[in-house]
């Protein structure tokens, strides 16, 4: 355990570096007084991903377009939902995003590095059957820093995710750690994966992924 711990920090460090400030984290023991209050898009806003991802030694670009089709709420605790059916959602002090199909915390702010966000048991279904069960944690690693990016230098913090199957039928298990930039007004705005065939990150990943938000087109 000691050893995939210290694995997830050389990772978020690994996608912190590639795009962040030298002196990041601004504040490694908390968020700084950074408060949720709103997101900082209209309806018609269009946000635009790119990722770049590496599987079986094959190099991948993609691009994605999604669209903020409504936003509910007012400070402190807001929906955006967008044209593909995913939402976003700030309540309580954490930042919400869809994932497995159930929302998860993937910000806090203010938080403290070491916190955990989510932990949970999530299941693979095929055919009308469970045929994997994983955990999956979010915790956090840079509550404050600042990301230099396509769309300008972004308050955010960066959180360290882990998933592992701890039951497999039929189904090849499959192993996942990386990291997830997220901003208090932008939401998420990258993350950073690797992945491994078995119940185990050992040997070398048989993909890499690299997500970042490139453009935001103002309505």
């Amino acid at each position: 355990m000691k050893a995939l711990v210290v694995t997830l920090a050389v990772l978020a460090c690994m996608f912190t570096l590639q795009s962040c400030s030298k002196n990041s984290p601004t504040d490694p023991s908390g968020s700084g007084g950074v408060v949720l209050s709103t997101f900082n898009y209209k309806v018609g806003d269009t946000l635009i991903y790119r990722s770049e991802a590496t599987s079986a030694g094959r190099p991948i670009v993609m691009f994605d377009t999604i669209s903020v089709k409504s936003i509910t709420g007012g400070t402190g605790a807001q929906i955006l939902t967008f044209d593909d059916g995913s939402t976003l959602t700030m309540r309580s002090g954490k930042i919400y995003a869809d994932m497995f199909g159930k929302p998860k915390a993937i910000a806090a702010f203010p938080s403290k590095k070491g916190d955990t966000l989510s932990k949970s048991l999530d299941t693979l279904i095929f055919d009308g059957a469970v045929r994997q069960i994983f955990d999956y944690t979010i915790t956090m690693v840079y509550p404050d820093t600042t990301m230099s990016s396509s769309i300008g230098n972004q308050r955010c913090c960066v959180v360290a995710t882990t998933q592992y199957a701890t039951m497999a039928d039929g189904v090849a298990p499959i192993t996942q750690i990386g990291s997830i930039a997220t901003s208090p007004t932008l939401g998420f705005i990258g993350f950073y994966t690797e992945s491994w065939a078995g119940l185990s990150a050992s040997g070398e990943p048989f993909a890499r992924q690299t997500t970042e938000l490139i453009a935001i087109r103002r309505k």
